[in-house]
């Protein structure tokens, strides 16, 4: 199945923080690690596979709200997303991952977090 995957934009930030916001605690924490803080000078890494099984954990509490993000970023429907074969999610996450700015992103947020919290 040939997917094509936009951008991120600001509006999936939104909905990416909704979701993490209605996740388990556990979820929340995995996603947290996937973008560190590796010294006091305020480098960060950012761990895509740590960050996806996150997302995947934060996805089972918010099933619906993920099906939306998932398929408005592959411009297709919660119900088509949700008959496609198994692999189409996964391509859809690789993409976004893959988008130079969305580490970029997580890195930017994580200092602001860390400097907003020393």
């Amino acid at each position: 199945m040939d997917i094509t995957v936009r951008r991120l934009q600001t509006r999936d930030l939104f909905a990416l923080a909704r979701i993490i916001r209605d996740c388990t605690a556990e979820a929340r924490q995995r996603l947290l690690a996937s973008v560190a803080s590796t010294d006091g000078d305020g480098d960060v890494t950012f761990d895509r596979e740590t960050f996806v099984l996150g997302l995947f954990e934060a996805a089972v509490d918010q099933e619906q709200a993920f099906y939306g993000l998932l398929a408005d970023l592959a411009g297709m429907t919660p119900e088509a997303l949700a008959s496609a074969p198994l692999e189409v999610p996964l391509t859809i996450l690789e993409t976004v991952a893959a988008q130079e700015d969305f580490p970029a992103f997580l890195t930017r947020l994580r200092r602001l977090v860390s400097r907003g919290s020393g």
